[in-house]
């Protein structure tokens, strides 16, 4: 009996022992597995998607902004502030003096002049010149250009009417406007001053002024 319990006893404490060695022994089987996963978890560099990136981009180079153009013109023989030479007065040969444009901004298509006398004993400026339909290509605006159109002054003639103050009446300013249009108007012939102002009013984009002075003695 007592070698019986002995070899029970045995058996026992083999079979605790077989137990034990299975759960705390890894087979290659759970190796592999384990291997797998961290691989699903931490793929090879080379195998990652690449990152979205956008291409460099340069900003484009400023533009100069467009240079402006000086809407300007003289008059032969005047200059402005002072006074008008005696050959462009009644008092002289009444010569036309000719008006020399220098700059014509681009948002003009044609211009206008019109000459006149703020200080005349009248109920508006006395004109002594109007001349329009003037093309933004002229250069030079005198009298008898078939090119231009001409319209009455106050003396009632068609040209150049120069500075003639009444005879001690004091000094006298004389105006060159010229106008720049934004539209070219095609307007008929023989518009006297006023008429030619309010004929193109709505189409003024710029102007450009002269002022001198003449005085007769008394």
């Amino acid at each position: 009996m007592r070698y019986f319990l002995i070899g029970v006893v045995a058996i026992l404490v083999l079979a605790a022992g077989c137990s034990s060695s299975d759960d705390s022994t890894p087979t290659d089987a759970d190796s592999d597995d384990a291997g797998s996963a961290t691989a699903a978890a931490d793929p090879d560099d080379s195998a990652a998607a690449p990152e979205d990136s956008e291409p460099p981009t340069s900003e484009p180079e400023p533009t100069a902004p467009p240079v402006a153009v000086a809407f300007k013109f003289s008059v032969e023989g005047v200059t402005g502030g002072m006074n008008v030479p005696i050959e462009y007065t009644c008092d002289g040969a009444n010569q036309t003096p000719a008006v020399t444009i220098e700059g014509v901004p681009p948002n003009v298509e044609e211009l206008a002049l019109l000459v006149d006398d703020p200080d005349a004993p009248t109920e508006s400026p006395f004109v002594h010149w109007v001349v329009y339909g003037i093309g933004v290509g002229t250069s030079t605006i005198s009298d008898g250009d078939a090119s231009l159109t001409y319209g009455f002054n106050d003396a009632g003639t068609d040209a150049w009417f120069g500075p003639c103050p009444p005879p001690g009446d004091g000094l006298h300013t004389y105006r060159w406007k010229l106008f720049g249009l934004s539209t070219a108007l095609a307007l008929e012939p023989g518009l006297d001053g006023r008429a030619l102002e309010d004929a193109i009013a709505e189409t003024v984009v710029t102007e450009a002024l002269l002022i001198a002075s003449y005085e007769r003695e008394g």
